[in-house]
């Protein structure tokens, strides 16, 4: 099943968050497949890049380098972190913001939800082509799992920044990658390159548990709720679609 598409202006952002009522679902543990989709608002932000949406409030990377924060209202605090490089990726867990600062090297700055910096690490990657897009995510809601596209791996975090092991990945291109968190001990990632690719990846064997094309081009990829998967495809008429696929199996 593909949901009918959403208009919407493309920007360079390789990052997606919904809504559960805007997906037809008002409460996310519900594992059901939704009828469809719509576009409930729009709110001006200048040039977003990353999203993370954490206890009501929506956390949004610039390409001006910095984070602005979003109310449920709407309303927009500009600027509430400020960052020396780009932020390639935001995530929340337990009332801190972790996010993937472009680098040489990339490194992981940590911060309170009042926007002040706590500590940060060093992460490797040393590709210094196409941009990572949001590659990293919290597993078992007790690691965090960052992308190293230069060894072609998954590095995995404790939270204060302690290196706990890596899982070579050869799926791994030097390119745009997100991934999400889809229980267990896997992750779903999406691989833009020259051979577009769309798969899950289990940490703990090291092996990839299928692979899908269902989507050409994919670009975002975040979990719906336990069952489901959404996979955004940018076109060339300046829209996105939305696919809905079945974490389990990769198919629509």
């Amino acid at each position: 099943m593909k949901i009918r598409d959403v208009e919407m202006k493309i920007s360079p952002a390789d990052d997606i968050i919904i809504s559960p009522a805007a997906a037809g679902n008002s409460n996310p543990q519900q594992n059901r497949l939704p009828t469809g989709m719509e576009l409930i608002r729009r709110i001006k932000v200048d040039d977003p890049r990353r999203v993370c949406h954490y206890k009501g409030y929506t956390y949004v990377g610039t390409y001006n380098n910095t984070i602005d924060r979003i109310n449920e209202d709407g309303e927009v605090t500009e600027s509430l972190i400020r960052l020396a490089g780009f932020p390639r990726g935001i995530i929340a867990h337990e009332d801190r913001l972790y996010v993937l600062q472009k680098g040489k090297p990339y490194s992981i700055h940590v911060f309170n939800l009042l926007g002040q910096r706590l500590f940060k690490w060093n992460h490797i990657d040393s590709v210094t082509g196409p941009c990572l897009g949001r590659a990293l995510a919290v597993i078992n809601n007790d690691e965090l799992v960052v992308a190293d596209r230069s060894n072609r791996e998954f590095r995995i975090y404790s939270f204060i920044g302690e290196l706990l092991r890596s899982v070579k990945c050869e799926e791994i291109r030097t390119s745009r990658i997100s991934l999400c968190y889809s229980g267990g001990d896997s992750i779903i990632v999406t691989n833009r390159s020259v051979q577009n690719e769309l798969f899950k990846f289990n940490l703990a064997t090291g092996t990839v548990e299928w692979r899908s094309n269902t989507v050409k081009q994919p670009s975002a990829v975040m979990m719906l709720n336990k069952e489901y998967a959404v996979v955004t495809e940018e076109q060339r008429s300046s829209s996105v679609k939305f696919f809905i696929l079945n974490q389990a199996t990769g198919q629509m």
